[in-house]
């Protein structure tokens, strides 16, 4: 391919057909040869090279959300498909992974080294807010409670909490009480709609 780029940037076109025909050769070879690992080591085939599914033949019943999720150097992107319907969206998060990184991490630190309940009044519910405003914004709006999300996280969101993730904060910031220790009151999650 960079040989294809190099000659036709350089005006060597005559060259570009010989090159192309030369491609479409190891490329071929290169299909064989993912074709026979699929077959001799289809674990390591499946991790390396693996077969994309396509919105039309995801085996989503209805009622189920696929939400994946793909981070990049200075973007993230969102893809929601919808159950039976098949229904896309794809949506580019204006967060680099430096940020989705840092956000991540500061959240899931308030789960960690949890020794009793009462660690839990340590979160910072207004964390888990950005954190779902930045991820879903208004994408999950439209969906019924009691949709089933199945989220396939990128890179440092796979350590996320989801169901944890805060969708709406009350007016005014209280604890209250319970047979667990103190939890903020109002505070609605991911997890509360969304199985």
């Amino acid at each position: 391919r960079k040989e294809i780029e190099a000659l036709v940037a350089s005006g060597e076109t005559e060259r570009v057909e010989e090159r192309a025909k030369a491609l479409k050769a190891v490329q071929r070879e290169q299909a064989g040869f993912i074709d026979r690992l699929r077959r001799s080591h289809p674990a390591y085939a499946a991790v390396r090279y693996p077969t994309p599914v396509y919105p039309a033949a995801a085996a989503l019943a209805e009622g189920e959300v696929l939400v994946v999720f793909e981070t990049t150097e200075e973007k993230t992107f969102r893809f929601v498909l919808e159950g039976a319907g098949r229904r896309l969206s794809v949506a580019e998060i204006p967060v680099s992974r430096r940020l989705l990184h840092a956000l991540a991490l500061k959240y899931r630190s308030f789960f960690q080294e949890v020794q009793s309940a009462g660690d839990l009044a340590r979160i910072d519910p207004k964390v888990g807010h950005r954190l779902y405003s930045t991820l879903f914004g208004d994408a999950l709006e439209r969906l019924s409670a009691g949709a089933t999300l199945i989220i396939v996280p990128d890179e440092t969101l796979g350590i996320l909490p989801f169901e944890a993730l805060v969708r709406a904060l009350p007016a005014k910031e209280e604890l209250g009480e319970g047979p667990h220790g103190a939890f903020p009151l109002g505070v609605k999650y991911l997890g509360d709609d969304h199985p």
